[in-house]
C-alpha cells in the first residue's frame, strides 16, 4: 500500500511489482505497458455516469464498526476558480486558455483525455467568456 497510485511507479520500473491499477494517463507518461478496461467499467466516461452509479462497495468508516458505501461515478479532472482569488479577471484568462481548442490540444498530447463540451453542475455561476465551452 502507497497513500498515493504513483508512488508505485517506480517499483514497476525497477521490477520490484509486477502490476498495479493506475490512470491510464499515467501509464502513458510513465512509457507503462498497460490493459485499457472497456468504458463500461474504467470510469472514464462520463456518459456511463449512470451505469457506474450502480456499483457499491461498502468500506471500514472513520469510527469503529462504522461502514462508508462508495458509489461508482466517473473519475475526472475539474476546475474552478475561488470566488476570493483576488485576480479574477487573470484566472478566467487561465481557464479560457485550458479550454480553448489549444488548451485541449496540450491536454491531449499530455493523455488527458478532455470533455467536450465540459461540464458544470452550476452555469448560472459561470463567467458569461467561459459559458460557451459548457452543455
Amino acid at each position: 500500500m502507497r497513500p498515493k497510485s504513483v508512488d508505485l511507479i517506480a517499483l514497476l520500473q525497477s521490477g520490484d511489482l509486477d502490476y498495479a491499477f493506475e490512470y491510464s494517463s499515467v501509464a502513458q507518461q510513465q512509457n507503462l505497458e498497460y490493459v485499457e478496461l472497456p468504458p463500461e467499467i474504467n470510469l472514464s466516461d462520463v456518459d456511463f455516469e449512470d451505469f457506474y452509479a450502480q456499483a457499491e462497495v461498502e468500506i471500514a468508516g472513520t469510527e469503529p464498526g462504522a461502514t462508508i458505501v462508495m458509489v461508482g461515478k466517473p473519475i475526472v479532472y475539474g476546475v474552478t476558480i475561488p470566488k476570493n482569488f483576488p485576480r479574477q479577471e487573470l484566472a478566467i484568462a487561465w481557464v479560457d486558455f485550458l479550454l480553448s481548442d489549444k488548451g485541449m490540444d496540450i491536454m491531449a498530447a499530455n493523455y488527458q483525455t478532455p470533455i467536450i463540451p465540459a461540464k458544470t453542475n452550476d452555469a448560472s455561476k459561470l463567467p458569461e467568456s467561459l459559458s460557451k465551452y459548457v452543455k
